[in-house]
């Protein structure tokens, strides 16, 4: 099985951190009450895809050391979120089963 970053795990980890600031404490609301997010800031989001699009990252292809960079960077931004692993093995990657395609030259 090989493991698979999903795009909109990250996309939700950069909104998420990038709208992390300081608050006070708040209350919980009551169900059915509305929710106000914080905003987002557009500088925090920046950074993000300034990392995870570095040299360093290599492209973020499955199998790579690419993506290894790019899970351990999601998973560290989850962890600072406060965010706790939602798999059952406790743990904040799934593995997935996959068949893959290699190409001799780029496909066109």
């Amino acid at each position: 099985m090989r493991r698979f970053t999903v795009p909109i795990l990250c996309a939700l980890t950069l909104a998420s951190a990038s709208c992390r600031q300081a608050q006070p404490a708040q209350q919980t609301p009551p169900a059915g009450a509305a929710v106000t997010l914080p905003p987002i800031d557009g500088a925090a989001v920046l950074e993000h895809i300034k990392v995870l699009a570095s040299d360093e990252y290599e492209g973020r292809a499955p199998g790579t050391k690419g993506e290894d960079l790019t899970v351990a960077y999601i998973t560290d931004q989850l962890k600072q979120l406060g965010i706790k692993p939602g798999n059952t093995d406790g743990t904040y990657v799934q593995s997935v089963r996959s068949s893959a395609s290699r190409y001799s030259s780029p496909p066109r």
